[in-house]
């Protein structure tokens, strides 16, 4: 089975010199992590702004990250966003109907920090060519992040790169590329609404086997964005339920999101996937913005 670490750690080359990854280096003591200096500030003027272009500095940071999310990570697993449960920062600064005006801040505040320590990680990845399964799943789990933390500008940075480059470039499997792509086109729905226009150009850049036109998902992302744009209200309430959403990763067509993804539900927190509430975020932050009557997302459909 292939996985980031028993792949080779020589970058690939995309059009020039690479250069070596530096795997043999050391890496700073965990400690000392948190000041490592972003590849993009530094510019290699300080004394270690090259340290996250190191590969092994690169793994050491990731798990680094995981203590700050708190999420268990399974380092030899190539279905990592599937292991992902909820995780401290979820857990101890959850978003309340009625949190106040300091609670609100922290949350932002510890939501934002974790956002900003997966960025510096992704700038050493790319200013290192690095484009194998690790990378792959460094940038996915950013972009879930950023939707479940609801930080539009994090997610638009986040899916140039990963759709539909890091998908062509890494080894398969690819596990979560077709819940990767919808939750990319609900986020264009969402932050350019009324307009679709994003969207649409988003949309003719997907490789047809990404999302296929024969496929639920295709017709459901297809139909949701013709009842936005039409203000169909009905159609919009019915399609954006979580009861539909969970439909569309039962059926045998897609085996590979049901591996993903299973169970699709929000009756259990153990199923619960990061993922799956990045997609959920984006749905509810839809049915917000869109002005039916009164409607919620229940997780009862």
């Amino acid at each position: 089975m292939s996985t980031w670490r028993n792949q080779s750690t020589k970058p690939m080359s995309r059009g020039r010199g690479m250069g070596s990854s530096r795997a043999t280096s050391s890496a700073p003591p965990k400690r000392q992590m948190e000041l490592i200096a972003s590849v993009s500030r530094s510019s290699g003027l300080e004394k270690d702004g090259d340290t996250l272009k190191d590969f092994k500095v690169q793994e050491e940071y990731r798990t680094f990250l995981q203590g700050k999310v708190g999420m268990p990570y399974d380092r030899f697993s190539t279905g990592l966003i599937s292991l992902v449960q909820l995780d401290d920062v979820l857990e101890k600064h959850p978003r309340r109907p009625t949190e106040t005006e300091q609670e609100a801040t922290s949350r932002v505040n510890a939501q934002e920090n974790v956002l900003i320590l997966f960025r510096k990680l992704r700038e050493g990845i790319s200013s290192s060519w690095r484009n194998d399964t690790f990378a792959l799943e460094v940038y996915e789990t950013s972009l879930y992040l950023a939707a479940v933390f609801e930080s539009p500008k994090q997610t638009t940075a986040v899916i140039p790169h990963l759709l539909p480059s890091l998908y062509l470039t890494s080894s398969p499997p690819h596990k979560n590329r077709l819940i990767t792509v919808l939750i990319s086109l609900l986020h264009h729905l969402a932050i350019t609404y009324p307009s679709q226009g994003t969207f649409r150009q988003f949309f003719d850049l997907i490789p047809t086997d990404f999302l296929p036109k024969s496929s639920a998902a295709h017709k459901w992302i297809r139909t949701l964005a013709k009842s936005l744009r039409t203000q169909n209200y009905a159609t919009f309430e019915v399609l954006s339920r979580s009861a539909s959403i969970s439909r569309l990763f039962e059926g045998p067509e897609d085996p590979d999101l049901s591996g993903a993804m299973k169970p699709l539900s929000l009756s259990g927190r153990d199923s619960e996937s990061l993922a799956h509430q990045a997609l959920f975020t984006l749905v509810h932050l839809l049915r917000n913005k869109f002005p039916t009557p009164a409607i919620s997302l229940q997780s009862n459909g």
